[in-house]
């Protein structure tokens, strides 16, 4: 990734942040650590409100807007606002992170979520609630790809896989258990107020998050570390052509699984005919399935390269996406491979997030990360809507079909990628030169 040795070697570390060198010289920590164990968990409870809300809104917004009478330009607008302004303020937040610190960034977004959701059953008027759900967007965009970047910061490259593969769990859980979870809370309670506990339990979180977390994030920007030297680092990250293919293939990934995600949803309900408390039981199933995937799978696998590991199961999935032109015949074999593939896509995530965090030097960890996640929002955006165009007039299982031939790119970038050697040196001669090939 870069040219020469020097555009990439850190500079010296100012006496506050001496303690934390490069990742690769962290001492390696034990399983049952209890900082270890304070800190992925602290994150799991991060990422589960986070995904929890955004899933909660996909079911609720509807159901709400209907009741209101809002039009359907309202509804696509309520909807849209999320994604939007998250994409743009996950592009914001990696130099955010990268100049002041993770943990400063993550309890912004914590704090400034649990606010903007607090609100909401203030929000009378559409204006309002358009204006809530823009800002929830962009605080939950602040906390993209933080929980990696702060376990990267904090602990062993051996260590890293398995506990991002756990904090990243409240995520799987968030988009799958909690989609018929919410379908029972709001109709308990409203979309609303369901909103404003989840608000609640993010700023119960907050003081918690602050006192747990590693408050040694990776600074490695001495105090003469300008915003022209992050630039000049920046134009030779991006003229890499292994992390370009990286947040390519990323992206174009996350085309493919929102194809996937939205071409299954509309079966289900249009030709299954099935009512929303029906598919509780295979949602449930496949977030077990990714939830094994993140907290156990990644960490028997964290010995093998992550290349390797990505590389299989962006194959997996092709596979398993082609197999839906005999499944969507018997229900009950759909909804067994929907949960291989939501626990095969989940196996690729600790990987890839570990491959951002190694591709180049600390300094822009936080900038990778955040052009990743803004990819693949792109990616969630495209994929939903081609999904939404083409199911009306071509048959689901050719839309899965294309959805698995998507995914062969990806699988082949990632098995003919050289592996990074996490042992070298991220300013030495050797490892540039590797990432220049």
């Amino acid at each position: 990734m870069q040219s020469t040795a020097s555009t990439f070697s850190p500079p010296p570390l100012t006496s506050d942040t001496a303690s934390m060198s490069s990742t690769s010289q962290l001492p390696s920590a034990s399983p049952s650590n209890g900082k270890e164990l304070r800190v992925w968990l602290t994150l799991f409870l991060v990422t589960l409100i986070s995904s929890s809300q955004s899933s909660f809104s996909i079911i609720g917004l509807p159901m709400h807007a209907k009741s209101i009478g809002f039009s359907a330009s309202q509804l696509s607008l309520l909807l849209g606002a999320f994604p939007f302004c998250a994409a743009v303020s996950a592009i914001v937040n990696g130099p955010v992170s990268d100049f002041y610190g993770r943990k400063r960034a993550l309890l912004l977004g914590l704090i400034s979520l649990g606010i903007t959701l607090s609100l909401h059953p203030f929000a009378t008027t559409f204006e309002t609630l358009l204006f809530l759900r823009a800002c929830a967007g962009f605080s939950a965009g602040l906390l993209t790809g933080l929980p990696s970047l702060l376990l990267s910061d904090s602990f062993g490259r051996e260590r890293q896989q398995p506990l991002i593969g756990r904090s990243l769990s409240g995520y799987a859980i968030g988009q799958t258990i909690a989609i018929p979870l919410g379908i029972a809370l709001i109709d308990l309670s409203g979309y609303l107020a369901l909103n404003a506990y989840l608000g609640i339990l993010a700023l119960v979180l907050a003081p918690f998050a602050r006192q747990l977390l590693p408050s040694a994030t990776h600074r490695y920007q001495s105090p003469n570390y300008s915003f022209k030297r992050y630039g000049q680092e920046t134009k030779t990250l991006f003229r890499n052509k292994r992390f370009r293919g990286l947040i390519a293939t990323s992206g174009i990934s996350f085309v493919a699984t929102s194809l996937f995600y939205v071409t299954f949803a509309q079966w289900l309900f249009d030709d299954a005919g099935l009512r929303p408390y029906q598919i509780a039981p295979m949602y449930i199933l496949a977030g077990l399935a990714q939830v094994f995937a993140l907290a156990y799978m990644s960490q028997r696998n964290a010995s093998r390269a992550p290349e390797k590991n990505a590389a299989i199961s962006f194959l997996v999935n092709a596979v398993l996406f082609s197999l839906f032109l005999i499944a969507f015949h018997d229900l009950r074999w759909a909804a067994f491979l929907f949960a291989l593939s939501l626990g095969a896509i989940a196996l690729r995530i600790p990987s890839i997030h570990h491959l951002l965090n190694l591709s180049g030097p600390d300094t822009l960890k936080g900038l990778r990360m955040s052009m990743a996640q803004s990819c693949n929002h792109l990616g969630r955006a495209i994929g939903v809507s081609f999904a939404s165009l083409l199911f009306p007039v071509v048959s689901a299982d050719l839309l899965m079909l294309a959805a698995g031939l998507a995914l062969l790119p990806s699988a082949a970038f990632f098995a003919l990628s050289r592996p990074i050697d996490g042992a070298e040196e991220k300013s030495s001669p050797e490892y540039a030169a590797k990432l220049e090939k």
